[in-house]
């Protein structure tokens, strides 16, 4: 078979499976006109070849790395033109990943290395994205003005090397010119300036119009246009003890509803409540977490009457976008709740968007709906008697509602923690009920992320380490919005025994959930320490012992001790396990051994132990 050097690009669709259930016939044929108006005539202008499509995938091959670039850059901006007038909901969006490398004829088509490279990359992109190796970016950037962000080395499956990954930021228009026809940085000084001293008095006259915001020290880089941050409802007013979970169940629904949105970052009041009451303004917690709008509210509730407030803040310009008061009867909690949602769509779209692709009404019983957030609130503090009281809370939801999927996800998610945790005293019983209530939900809507991403957990905790990542694949499809099915997948990925491929996950993760969840750091530094990493482990160290809590603190000390054994650092490493000896004076290998249970193939934690015996822990 021929060889040769040649630079691929590896382009699909993302959330293709999404848009294709929702609307077959609809996603196709926007397919074909994409390709027939703009990727092909792109594909020929700059001499490019289609080795291989298959379904929403595209392999092509471009004589240089200067000329795939081009048509990357100038795809992603075609795209973004040609879908301003669609309902995001409905717009395809190409994630591509551009690979100079050796690559095998075969026919038509290319295999190899160089292809798997390129394919990797498209994966990790975002939707609207461009991802580079390092040998494109070496190729392209004396001859493109390219921004680029420097991803570092990441580690993706079935490569045995790590990628050096390079994400084209922005200009796209720009980049696409020579550096030759570049503006001149003179000129751009001068309109600047001139831009300056005009923003300036107009922000003079306007000011009165701001809201009352305090901006000092708002020194946050301007954050995505598509990135907002749900802040927990207040609840105001008496009662607050038996009506306070319909504003905590609120803002939940409006969040999991922007999630279904996959260019749409959202954080949500798992991290965003926290801020809460620390005394911030809404501008500052946008600060804190990069996104440019917050959606903040209020809810009361006295007998029938219902009075929800709800505000959207543009942090860049300090001005409330959309404010307004819902005073309704309880009957109608749910209809506020979608026109909450579409109107803060259509603020960060600028546009229309469709209701029915993105509002999650899975009940329409309120008491259900207060007993299900109730339900939640106990199911995440992770103790025996919270899980008991969240199934009663679960039942009390599903006696009044038999089809709501959320309530039938929690209660299986609660049986599945006690295994997990070690509460269940049967659980083989345990692993039986949560199967038949995700069977349940999954009849009702087969396609919602939150229940694949539970199966992935149970397919873990049942050691079926395949099906569990198949599962957590099939629930990023539909869910890369959705902060707790990233959690969700990076943990399935690192337990199932792909350690490598969960660390771009933990990353994407952590932007998600600014607010230190100790277990997620955690569990990301036991992949990198999995995966071999042992330098990027030994420079998360100090977050990691930050966040410890102290009940385990012994415990996890280990991990650090075996980076540093592994990075050379002896003294370091003695030094933990000194520490570890002195908080538990017992500790051994065995009395570490429960926190690895949930591994399917013990043989990954094992090596850790070769290390701590190394170090003088005894068994």
């Amino acid at each position: 078979m021929e060889r040769r050097l040649t630079t691929i690009v590896a382009a699909d669709i993302a959330g293709f499976s999404r848009l294709v259930a929702a609307d077959e016939e609809g996603t196709l044929s926007a397919q074909r006109s994409h390709r027939d108006a703009l990727l092909d005539p792109l594909i020929e202008k700059y001499s490019g070849r289609v080795a291989n499509t298959a379904g929403d995938s595209l392999l092509i091959e471009f004589p240089s790395a200067v000329q795939a670039v081009r048509f990357a850059i100038n795809t992603q901006t075609g795209m973004a033109r040609r879908n301003e007038r669609i309902p995001p909901d409905r717009r395809i969006a190409y994630r591509i990943g551009i690979n100079v490398g050796d690559v095998v004829l075969d026919g038509d088509d290319l295999l190899g290395d160089g292809v798997n490279v390129a394919a990797r990359l498209e994966q990790l992109a975002p939707a609207g994205g461009v991802l580079l190796s390092r040998a494109v970016r070496d190729q392209v950037r004396d001859k493109l003005d390219v921004n680029l962000m420097d991803l570092g080395e990441v580690r993706v499956k079935n490569l045995s090397r790590s990628i050096r990954a390079f994400q084209i930021e922005n200009g796209a228009e720009a980049a696409s010119r020579p550096k030759s026809e570049q503006i001149s940085p003179a000129i751009l000084l001068v309109a600047g300036i001139a831009l300056l001293i005009t923003a300036s008095a107009w922000w003079w006259f306007q000011r009165g119009n701001l809201a009352q915001q305090d901006v000092d020290g708002y020194v946050q880089t301007m954050p995505d246009d598509s990135s907002v941050a749900v802040l927990a409802f207040d609840y105001i007013g008496p009662g607050e003890a038996e009506n306070g979970y319909l504003a905590d169940g609120l803002s939940e629904n409006i969040t999991t509803n922007l999630a279904k949105l996959p260019d749409l970052l959202v954080i949500g009041q798992d991290t965003s409540a926290k801020d809460s009451g620390e005394g911030l303004s809404s501008r500052d917690i946008a600060a804190r977490y990069g996104v440019r709008y917050v959606l903040e509210g209020s809810v009361q509730k006295s007998g029938e009457d219902l009075r929800i407030l709800a505000k959207l803040l543009d942090a860049t310009s300090g001005k409330y976008l959309w404010s307004e008061t819902f005073n309704r009867k309880s009957g109608d909690f749910f209809d506020i709740q979608d026109e909450i949602t579409l109107t803060v769509l259509e603020q960060v779209y600028r546009g229309t968007v469709d209701g029915d692709r993105v509002t999650l009404r899975e009940t329409n019983d309120l008491v259900a709906f207060a007993e299900n957030s109730k339900g939640r609130a106990h199911r995440v503090r992770f103790t025996a008697e919270d899980n008991k009281t969240a199934r009663k809370h679960y039942q009390a939801a599903l006696e009044r509602d038999a089809r709501y999927v959320d309530a039938l996800v929690g209660m299986a998610f609660t049986h599945i923690m006690d295994v997990r945790l070690g509460f269940s005293g049967d659980p083989k019983e345990s692993l039986a009920l949560a199967e038949d209530h995700l069977a349940v939900a999954l009849d009702i809507d087969p396609g919602r992320p939150a229940t694949l991403s539970n199966l992935a957990v149970l397919r873990v905790v049942q050691k079926r380490g395949e099906e569990a990542q198949e599962y957590a694949h099939l629930a990023l499809e539909g869910g890369m919005g959705d902060a707790r099915v990233i959690r969700s997948a990076a943990w399935v990925l690192k337990y199932a025994g792909a350690s490598e491929e969960s660390l771009p996950y933990f990353t994407r993760a952590k932007r998600m959930t600014p607010v230190s969840l100790w277990w997620l750091i955690v569990d990301e530094y036991g992949a990198l320490i999995d995966a071999g990493e042992f330098e990027r482990a030994n420079a998360l160290t100090d977050a990691f012992l930050e966040v410890l809590p102290e009940t385990y603190r012994a415990e996890f000390l280990t991990w650090p001790a075996v980076a540093a054994w592994k990075s050379g650092n002896t003294e370091r490493a003695q030094a933990l396990i000194s520490e570890a000896r002195r908080l538990k004076p017992g500790i051994s290998i065995a009395s570490i051994h429960p926190f690895d249970l949930a591994y399917i193939e013990q043989s990954i934690p094992e090596r850790r132990y070769e290390v701590l015996r190394e170090l003088g822990l005894e068994d």
